[in-house]
């Protein structure tokens, strides 16, 4: 496996950027807008992908009225995503247009080896339960794989657009479910991206009355082996900076934290 230099928080966001798709773009300066019928905030941002310089700040400033239309005229409310490397004066003056900082998110980075590091690992470094040895892991096609994804989550809003970007993933991407027959205990999905060597794994959900079983912790490892056999040196996620029991998983896992990044929403008022 050729050597690969730590990646930095900005190759990270911009490979999030890419596995976790929206269903339509927009480039209005140096902002890349997302569109997916306002499901989730992530999929329905403006973000800066490409890297910023202080000559480019007063460019992206003067962008915001031209992104706050295009949401409008789109039925959204604005919605920007702001990772902790950007120029602060991005922050502040969406906190002057009456913009609400919501969900500081901590982007969690570990270096990979091979599978049976991660095992001894995570072992080690952890004391949750094992999964009853009935629970097995299972890479399932996307439409399984999303069947087993509701259960876990208990969600139905936004169904038909998360199935629609759910196809939209990266060829390579891993479908993972821990549990029994067709009974789901917890399920996610890891991205590979080749450019950066990085393996991103969204959409982690444990069923609410099987939490605290072991079942994340087998699923992650199991995802984690996928990413080595696939020849990613770096695995990274995102977790919400108030989901203790959460954190403390990725934790175990030997995830720490790589940078952050918050959302500003408009006020559904309006914008003076």
């Amino acid at each position: 496996m050729r050597s690969r230099q730590t990646p930095r928080p900005q190759q990270m966001e911009a490979a999030t950027h890419r596995a976790w798709p929206a269903l339509h773009h927009r480039q209005e300066g140096p902002w890349t807008l997302r569109f997916a019928a306002g499901y989730t905030k992530r999929s329905n941002s403006a973000w800066i992908v490409n890297p910023l310089t202080a000559e480019q700040v007063p460019t992206a400033l003067e962008a915001l009225p031209h992104v706050e239309a295009a949401y409008r005229e789109n039925e959204l409310v604005p919605v920007f995503r702001i990772p902790d490397f950007l120029p602060p004066q991005l922050d502040a003056a969406l906190a002057e247009r009456g913009y609400q900082r919501q969900d500081t998110t901590l982007v969690l980075l570990r270096a990979l080896g091979n599978a049976s590091d991660i095992s001894c690992k995570a072992d080690r470094r952890s004391a949750r339960p094992s999964p009853s040895p009935a629970c097995r892991f299972d890479l399932l096609p996307v439409d399984q794989w999303f069947t087993s994804w509701k259960r876990c989550a208990v969600e139905a809003e936004g169904n038909n657009v998360h199935s629609r970007l759910l196809r939209l993933a990266a060829p390579g991407t891993l479908f993972g479910r821990v549990g029994r027959r067709h009974d789901a205990a917890c399920c996610g999905l890891g991205v590979p991206d080749d450019r950066f060597g990085l393996f991103g794994i969204f959409d982690v959900a444990t069923r609410p009355d099987l939490r605290r079983q072991g079942h994340a912790s087998r699923l992650m490892r199991e995802l984690l082996r996928g990413a080595t056999r696939l020849q990613a040196q770096y695995a990274y996620l995102q977790v919400v900076q108030t989901n203790t029991p959460a954190r403390a998983l990725y934790s175990s896992l030997a995830f720490a934290e790589a940078y952050r990044y918050w959302y500003r929403v408009a006020p559904t008022a309006g914008i003076s």
